[in-house]
């Protein structure tokens, strides 16, 4: 028998604190995805939503699954580099330059996004550098 607990679960307030980055990979077929990022109180990632414009597409589904795996890991302790660590990198369409990338991402370059995952993973690095939100330069308060 295995005597290991079983780990658990941080189960997020109603009302938390998120933020929505909207970002669009061109090619034959565009597509503008929306990633919402919500923290706990200390300002540690525990869930994402990843919408894309095309509501019922396979990608759309996809995204959604994706979003709701590393939401429910997270919030079981898993740490985010272990998705961010698998997913930079990946390539498939669409792809290409993502003109709404951060200046932190970025740099004084183009930041070129090998698929949408490879995009979301080093923007959650870059945001989230240890699991916790840094505030990005060219952010507004609102």
């Amino acid at each position: 028998a295995n005597d290991d607990p079983m780990p658990a679960r941080e189960h997020l307030p109603d009302e938390r604190q998120s933020f929505t980055h909207r970002f669009t990979l061109p090619g034959d077929e565009e597509l503008t995805v929306y990633l919402t990022c919500g923290m706990d109180q200390d300002g540690f990632l525990k869930e994402i939503f990843l919408r894309a414009a095309k509501t019922g597409s396979l990608v759309c589904g996809l995204l959604e699954g994706v979003a709701v795996s590393m939401s429910i890991a997270l919030q079981y302790g898993v740490p985010l580099t272990v998705f961010t660590t698998k997913f930079r990198y990946t390539s498939f369409e669409p792809a290409g330059v993502v003109q709404q990338a951060p200046v932190e991402l970025r740099g004084d370059r183009r930041f070129l996004a090998r698929s949408v995952l490879d995009y979301v993973a080093a923007y959650l690095e870059t945001r989230f550098p240890e699991g916790k939100l840094v505030r990005s330069k060219n952010e507004r308060s609102l």
